[in-house]
């Protein structure tokens, strides 16, 4: 196990906790990323003492009554929270997401025959070492997800273990045990009982990991994407008859997903920069695939599934222009497109979208050896040409004292914006309010 400092305040919780006469240990996914050699982000303890024996134990200490009803007190110990649970059986899950009740329990048993994951249902504390009643250490060692007992009937009391099955096996780079696989088949369709909040956070640690597209390749086999993401899922396959892609649809999106860089917008973006190509497909006459307009059906669907998903706003804004700006044409683009693009990306998210189509480029037969349209965004950045009405040295504050009001504020930072654009020298406050009045006497 690796030794670091959380692993070593939860021992000294556990000693606390035992030398008030109740059962400790480090449990779930703490103890499993220790096993791994892996830094736990942090440490879950479960208990044979109830919440209220556990707030009156550490009473000179900060706790939180987090989940009370199902045994979570968390503590603040050295400024740090840990969770520490009350050992617990569950009863039947009559929606496929929650237990009707919970019971506490005395012995730890109890508690790790509720988990779902021989590799999460482990416990730890020093004087009984590692109680590992599934194997869930030798699955650790031959990587492998197996469900505690019955497959289906983890599945069934909770649908969102299918969806994080497959994320254990993307993140830690495990396979799925065959039992368990054939069971997240044929149970796929009770992830519809799942909330959409809980499918994206699941989702998110799949598409941010080093390899995602596995996650999206598992997702697919399982049958899952068909639920979750049918958008993708009905990319698996088609062809695209088009001498610059060498790749089916559905590979061709994911060699782009696993090229670009671990940023959330980003990773969405590649995952549906080309989703609206089946409703936009056309052959010429010689057979040859072509997607007018595919940029902007893309765009589409990727606000509507983003949407159902409840990604917010933020998030979906940029991924959505991402999406709809994929289609540059890098060696064609000049200084005035590059402009357009950074009032619309700004400086930094320009960037992104750079990425994103160097991605895109490199997953097709051409390649490239050379970041093009990186390169002619910083050109264009060295000349410090303004790119945004914000960037001038006049506002709609200055406009005001020569009587421009409303739409004409904005009509005349726009125009003074494609002025200076072309000579940066201009953008200063006394030309601009010279230019800015002719403007405004032309308006009147």
């Amino acid at each position: 196990m690796i030794d670091n400092e959380l692993i070593k305040e939860a021992l000294e919780i556990i000693n606390i906790i035992e030398d008030s006469g109740y059962e400790a240990y480090i449990v779930g996914g703490s103890l499993r990323d220790s096993l791994l050699g892996m830094q736990p982000k942090d440490i879950d303890i479960a208990s044979s003492a109830s919440p209220t024996e556990i707030k009156r134990i550490f009473n000179s200490y900060k706790t939180i009554d987090t989940g009370i009803d199902f045994g979570t007190v968390t503590l603040i110990y050295n400024d740090k929270p840990v969770e520490i649970t009350t050992f617990r059986s569950e009863s039947v899950y009559l929606d496929s997401r929650r237990p009707d009740s919970v019971s506490f329990e005395k012995n730890v048993d109890e508690d790790l025959k509720r988990r779902d994951f021989t590799i999460n249902a482990m416990a730890y504390n020093q004087s009984k070492k590692l109680v590992d009643l599934f194997s869930g250490e030798e699955d650790l060692n031959n990587k492998l997800i197996r469900c505690v007992g019955s497959p289906d009937e983890r599945f069934s009391e909770d649908a969102l273990r299918m969806l994080r099955a497959v994320r254990f096996a993307c993140v830690l780079n495990f396979d799925i045990e065959k039992n368990t696989f054939e069971a997240i088949k044929h149970n796929a369709s009770r992830i519809e009982h799942i909330s959409k909040e809980r499918i994206q956070a699941e989702l998110n640690k799949i598409f941010m990991s080093s390899k995602p597209s596995r996650g999206i390749r598992l997702l697919l086999d399982s049958k899952l994407l068909d639920y979750v993401l049918p958008e993708i899922s009905r990319l698996s396959g088609f062809n695209q008859n088009n001498p610059f892609h060498h790749l089916e649809l559905l590979e061709h999106t994911l060699c782009v997903l696993d090229k670009v860089e671990p940023r959330l917008q980003l990773r969405l973006a590649a995952l549906f920069h080309d989703a609206g190509k089946i409703d936009t497909v056309t052959l010429d006459e010689n057979g040859i695939g072509h997607f007018y307009g595919h940029d902007s059906v893309s765009e589409e669907i990727t606000k509507s599934v983003l949407k159902r998903l409840r990604y917010s706003n933020e998030i979906i804004e940029l991924t959505s222009q991402l999406v709809r700006y994929h289609m540059i044409q890098a060696n064609v683009i000049g200084k005035k497109g590059i402009q357009k693009l950074l009032r619309i990306f700004g400086e930094n998210n320009i960037f992104v979208l750079a990425d994103l189509h160097f991605a895109d480029s490199s997953c097709t037969t051409m390649g490239v050896k050379e970041d093009v349209f990186r390169l002619k965004i910083r050109q264009v950045l060295e000349e410090n040409i303004p790119f945004s009405v914000k960037d001038l040295d006049i506002d709609g504050y200055d406009l005001m004292k020569i009587g421009a009001k409303g739409k004409q504020i904005g009509d005349i930072l726009n125009e003074l914006l494609e002025l200076v654009s072309e000579d940066a020298s201009k953008n200063n406050k006394n030309q601009l309010m010279l230019y800015a009045k002719e403007i405004y006497s032309n308006l009147e």
